[in-house]
């Protein structure tokens, strides 16, 4: 059409009507197929029936109008639409009853607050590394926002290697205050969030030095603004790093500290502190439970990795059940149309991450259970052994972090893919949740860092040198002693399959250290590639091992076992596909097993079709959560078109500017 109006016309409103009355309800007819009760799936995933409804009211709730996204781009409108959001959630936020009730309307937010990082890490850190006389004086101002915090461990050089920070944090015993200070640019506070613009307050990690000594990284509260006037307080300068390759609507800061004193009180003491005299005093905590925080934001990344894992696969197989692909005649008329879900390659690329999705989603319970037992424990200062699980801890947080966020990241993206061209379109959603995700494969500790820190444990298990037992200390078959595809079907089988490599590797990455000569740093340095695919099999063996417990609970409705028992396979044996060097160099496995593992994926994706639909709508997504190539109607292209008819481009036929900028060229032509 032509003209100053918006971009309609008739011929377009009937092809949208007629699409209508003529598009078959493809979603329901998959749904018709599902074998086992959805709803079921759904109280599984979520914990119980209580905690479905829980999720259920509170992803309603931060639906509501004041909590919606901007369509807005530039930063400075994202952040303050941030900070307006903010505002509303801490008004609602304020008539909850429990913590867990905050908890869970905070986590389904859509939108990026500004004091995220206050609620995430700050009170965490005040938690978990606070006297009791500081949580007397802190917690409160920080449960009312009187105090926000941030959490300023990461610099500009150094990243957030704890033994390079350089922040420094001198004791001056003549007037029992801590001076802070910034000694080069490289040791300047970079990425915090929330740091530089909202928090009044940070959790600062710095180099104690007492009496000429380092005594290495310590936490402090030190305060970076008037609590009045909101402004940079002497010697601290802040800012906003710029902008990024996603979460613009955020705020990342900087800090530079130039000699600022604290009050010793300042030290977080429930481990350490330091006497008027300048003494150091500490408990029997080892180093390590100062950075128990740490291990808590992990696992709660290994949660992120599985729920954004199943918000991207649940698009893809929604989507790919409604395109379709037409097959023509000789004529070349079209006579019959596949769904592009059922094409084997679109199959294979989507079920195994499907499947991972569910290993991660029931990995990071188990990996939570884990933490709160640990917490337990060291609430206790009574029992010698509260702080022995500490070392797996960390290390089962490590690498699963790394291996959860390095696959999801890769698989978010096969996902956008999978959805053809229009997975480039901002109404796929996937482009976004990409964005969104893919910071956490570098945040919190990068993968490749934290798989060695993971593989340092692990050796010394395999060295007797840690105080839990696990398979690396038992001899475990070197060959595989499985050869029927019921075996290779059984998930307390394939666990043992993953132990028994894990270990093989384990010894071989034992014999290359020892075998190196120099240092230990250079022969770690140059055997570390082998610790790496050691650490990656483990941590596949730990989800794979947890998937198999969560099917084998008394809990699980038996409806269930039969799905969730070809989802595990399917994901150990895909999972055996990627690691297939690993399984034939260490000799465990032969070709023929490898043509078993290959034989029974594709059964498996067969066996798996009908129930996909089915799988993916027992994550719950409500359709604000998803996109519109997601909705859970599988009307997808009307509201696509919809969507479309609404950008700025099309309320008018001819775009403002159109006539100034492209008229004078026609002389030219």
């Amino acid at each position: 059409m032509s003209g100053p109006g918006p971009v309609h016309s008739q011929h377009l409103q009937n092809l949208l009507a007629d699409h209508q009355l003529l598009r078959r309800d493809v979603l329901a007819e998959e749904r018709e197929r599902s074998s086992f009760p959805v709803r079921e799936m759904t109280h599984l995933l979520d914990g119980g029936e209580e905690q479905t409804r829980e999720r259920k009211r509170f992803t309603a709730l931060a639906n509501e109008p004041q909590f919606q996204p901007t369509t807005a781009s530039d930063r400075l409108t994202c952040y303050q639409h941030g900070m307006n959001v903010g505002a509303h959630f801490i008004k609602a936020a304020s008539k909850l009853k429990t913590r867990e009730e905050f908890s869970r309307f905070f986590y389904s937010m859509r939108v990026q607050m500004p004091f995220d990082v206050h609620w995430s890490m700050f009170v965490p850190n005040l938690l978990a590394l606070a006297s009791a006389e500081q949580k007397a004086y802190w917690l409160p101002k920080a449960i009312k926002m009187e105090v926000i915090g941030a959490y300023a461990q990461t610099e500009l050089g150094n990243g957030s290697a704890i033994r390079a920070l350089e922040t420094t944090a001198t004791y001056i015993p003549e007037t029992e205050e801590f001076e802070l200070n910034t000694p080069s640019l490289t040791g300047m506070k970079w990425w915090p969030g929330g740091l530089g613009k909202c928090a009044n307050h940070c959790v600062c990690h710095a180099q104690l030095i007492l009496n000429g000594r380092n005594m290495g990284l310590h936490t402090f509260i030190l305060p970076i603004r008037d609590m009045k006037t909101h402004a940079s307080l002497p010697g601290i300068t802040l800012g906003d790093i710029g902008s990024k390759f996603g979460w613009n609507g955020f705020e990342n800061g900087f800090m530079a500290i130039d000699h600022v004193r604290i009050p010793r009180r300042n030290l977080l003491a429930k481990h350490v502190q330091v006497t008027a005299a300048g003494k150091y005093e500490r408990s029997k905590a080892p180093t390590q439970a100062q950075y128990v925080t740490m291990v808590q934001t992990r696992a709660s990344i290994v949660q992120g990795s599985g729920v954004s894992l199943a918000r991207a696969v649940t698009i893809a197989c929604r989507y790919s059940a409604v395109r379709t692909i037409a097959s023509t005649d000789a004529d070349g008329f079209i006579v019959d149309r596949t769904h592009v879900i059922d094409f084997t390659t679109q199959q294979a690329r989507l079920f195994s991450h499907l499947a991972a999705a569910y290993a991660f989603w029931f990995t990071s319970r188990a990996m939570n259970e884990l933490y709160i037992a640990f917490l337990a424990r060291s609430r206790d200062p009574s029992n010698p052994s509260a702080f022995d699980i500490l070392p797996l801890v960390h290390a089962t947080s490590s690498g699963l972090k790394a291996i959860t966020t390095s696959y999801a990241s890769a698989a978010i993206e096969d996902c956008r893919r999978a959805c053809g061209g229009h997975g480039f379109s901002d109404a796929c959603g996937i482009g976004k949740l990409y964005l969104d995700f893919v910071p956490a494969c570098t945040y919190e500790g990068d993968n490749f860092v934290l798989l060695q820190q993971t593989g340092r444990y692990l050796l010394k298990s395999l060295a007797g040198q840690t105080k839990d037992r696990d398979y690396l200390s038992r001899e475990l078959p070197t060959r595989c002693p499985y050869a029927s595809e019921d075996d290779f079907l059984c998930p307390a089988k394939l666990v043992e399959m993953f132990q028994s490599c894990s270990r093989l590797l384990a010894l071989a990455a034992q014999a290359a250290i020892a075998a190196r000569t120099g240092s230990e740093e250079s022969k770690w340095n140059s055997s570390v590639l082998a610790v790496i695919r050691l650490v990656k099999v483990h941590c596949h063996c730990y989800i794979l091992e947890k998937f198999a417990e969560e099917i084998a609970k008394p809990t699980t409705h038996a409806s269930l076992r039969p799905v969730l028992t070809r989802l595990c396979a399917l994901h150990a044996l895909s999972t055996i596909e990627s690691y297939l060097g690993e399984f034939l160099e260490t000799g465990y496995m032969t070709s023929a097993h490898a043509t078993i593992v290959h034989a029974l994926v594709l059964r498996l994706l067969r066996e798996i079709r009908p129930d996909v639909i089915s799988l993916c709508d027992a994550f719950d997504f409500a359709d604000h959560q998803l996109s519109i190539l997601g909705r859970a109607d599988g009307d997808a292209y009307t509201h696509y078109v919809q969507w479309a008819l609404k950008s700025p481009l099309n309320k008018t036929d001819v775009v403002e500017g159109h006539a100034e900028a492209m008229g004078p060229l026609r002389s030219h032509l």
